[in-house]
């Protein structure tokens, strides 16, 4: 659980460093000028632009986002980093999607508890499953030498 945890933070900080700016671009450019369509589309915008930074990451920093930020504290192979950027990929564009569709579908009480409980869901079934993934992802030994 002390893993899951670990990556749990750690993916809400990315999130929460990479959302500041989104927010303020959004709100600067009076792209949407309507309050209510601001909070009901902001969330989309966020997971869109978080998946983006993540595949331009991926294509300067081989093992991804996280490994870059965090992979001198948490010891791990290429195999976990690929997982862990591969998966927090896909869940932000199901995040991204689904809330696209819950935005314009749903009505906003039912759109605002998708909001409040899906996302976090999400976060916290990834965090533990990558943190399982973590424990048992065997690390690179060091070849012995021939005597």
């Amino acid at each position: 659980m002390n893993s899951a945890w670990s990556i749990f933070w750690r993916i809400f900080l990315l999130q929460l460093i990479a959302t500041v700016p989104v927010v303020l671009a959004i709100q600067s450019s009076g792209l949407i000028t309507d309050s209510a369509a601001l909070i009901a589309w902001k969330p989309t915008l966020v997971y869109v632009f978080m998946v983006v930074v993540l595949l331009l990451i991926k294509l300067k920093v081989h093992n991804g986002a996280l490994s870059k930020i965090w992979g001198h504290r948490i010891s791990s192979n290429n195999a976990f980093w690929h997982l862990a950027h591969t998966t927090l990929v896909a869940m932000y564009t199901c995040l991204s999607v689904g809330n696209g569709i819950a935005t314009y579908y749903l009505p906003q009480a039912q759109w605002g508890a998708y909001k409040m409980w899906v996302a976090l869901a999400c976060f916290v079934l990834v965090s533990v499953w990558l943190g399982q993934r973590l424990t048992n992802v065997p690390m690179a030994m060091p070849e012995k030498e021939a005597s």
